[in-house]
């Protein structure tokens, strides 16, 4: 009789203990804890939104400050030509020339554009040079500007080995694209020389 009544106590007691041991606070902890976000995902996600937010914004400035930028249509050649001249002034050496040169040297059929002005060097060993070029229609830009680059980097080319002013000429040459207009300026005052033409192309 002691021996069951003994058994049946230690069974017991066995049975409190599993019990424990399945409604251990710990193991709910432990589990709690895993399903909690990091500090380091936290700020990930943070700098993302930051980030989105940023992007946002300088698209929205962008659009702003191009919507309102037009360019005029109905500007001459000749007064591009004033534009250029009355900032690089009378000291550069080149001389005009015909439709036979600007295929030559660009690689542009005069026939194509509806007008053009065309200054090559004087001599050999000079770099500055102009053109300026009113398209027919604004889809020929990206082909006249890489006439323009390709010309350009081809005087690189010629003068690197030697020259230092004509250098300075050419790595300061301005090239520029608006609307219907092109304009290659590699002259002393170049920069001003672009300004005066942005200026003049410029809707205000």
């Amino acid at each position: 009789m002691q021996n069951r009544r003994a058994g049946a106590a230690s069974h017991k007691k066995a049975g409190n203990t599993g019990a424990r041991k399945v409604g251990k606070p710990g193991s709910a902890s432990v589990s709690g804890r895993s399903g909690r976000p990091s500090r380091t995902t936290d700020r990930t996600h943070i700098f993302l939104i930051l980030a989105e937010a940023a992007a946002a914004v300088f698209i929205l400035a962008a659009v702003i400050l191009t919507s309102g930028r037009r360019i005029r249509n109905d500007v001459t050649l000749s007064e591009l030509e004033t534009a250029v001249f009355s900032e690089i002034g009378e000291g550069n050496a080149f001389s005009p020339r015909d439709a036979m040169a600007l295929r030559k040297y660009y690689g542009l059929d005069a026939a194509e554009l509806t007008d053009f002005s065309l200054c090559l060097p004087s001599s050999n060993m000079d770099a500055a040079e102009l053109l300026i070029v009113v398209m027919k229609d604004e889809s020929q830009a990206e082909n006249i500007r890489k006439a323009m680059e390709t010309r350009l980097a081809n005087q690189i080319g010629v003068f690197e080995s030697y020259g230092v002013d004509q250098m300075r000429l050419l790595n300061q040459a301005e090239i520029i694209t608006e609307g219907r207009y092109a304009v290659f300026i590699c002259a002393e005052n170049a920069a001003k020389a672009g300004a005066a033409v942005k200026r003049l192309l410029l809707i205000h």
